[in-house]
């Protein structure tokens, strides 16, 4: 069952990477650019860019780097999430575009790494916030394939967007942070103690008994 839901979780990721190729090939068989579409920040007509940037990739190799990334996250956030995984997506889609828009640099930033950065902030962090061992384990396997991601969000090369990762990862821990009430039916009813606090228990349920 768990392998079928995981299949299910898929779906509409696997839709959205489609929609992405789907525009990148249209652009290619049309023989036009369409970076113009991204965001230009502080620029009134940059503003369609919060809505379209991430639908916009640079090149074939931009966009097949970004679509192993991209579908695996975001299928994690709906299999483990399922309840607020549209809420995750939508607001990443949104804030990280917003952010870019008012403190980025003037230049046209395209490309669906910012919602990867969102994505991976909010799965590393969730688990850390629950206190949870089935979502610490989640949020280990992680780093363990993407925490080599964290450098992008230092300025490298003037032709990638390190402000899209930065503002993207902040996204996700917020995002974290603002739904770690949340709990993913993986979860066991036993959070993570420290071993003061089960001590103390340990001692006050020998004190009730006695």
């Amino acid at each position: 069952m768990q392998k079928y839901g995981l299949i299910r979780s898929g779906i509409y990721p696997a839709l959205f990477l489609i929609l992405l190729w789907f525009i990148k090939i249209g652009e290619f068989y049309l023989h036009q650019d369409w970076y113009s579409w991204g965001i230009l920040p502080r620029s009134i007509s940059g503003l369609k860019g919060i809505l379209f940037s991430p639908l916009i990739h640079g090149s074939f190799n931009h966009l097949l780097s970004n679509s192993g990334p991209l579908i695996i996250l975001l299928t994690a956030i709906v299999y483990f999430y399922k309840k607020i995984a549209l809420k995750i997506f939508l607001f990443s889609y949104l804030f990280v575009g917003l952010w870019v828009w008012v403190l980025a640099r003037e230049s046209y930033h395209i490309g669906a790494s910012g919602l990867i950065y969102s994505f991976f902030g909010f799965l590393l962090f969730i688990g850390i916030l629950r206190k949870q061992k089935a979502m610490l384990a989640i949020s280990l396997i992680t780093i363990l394939f993407y925490g080599s991601l964290i450098w992008g969000v230092l300025p490298q090369s003037p032709h990638v967007s390190w402000e899209s990762h930065l503002f993207g990862f902040f996204t996700g821990i917020i995002l974290a942070y603002y739904f770690k009430e949340n709990k993913s039916p993986f979860e066991k009813d036993n959070p993570i103690i420290n071993d003061d606090q089960k001590y103390k228990n340990d001692f006050w349920n020998d004190v009730i008994e006695k």
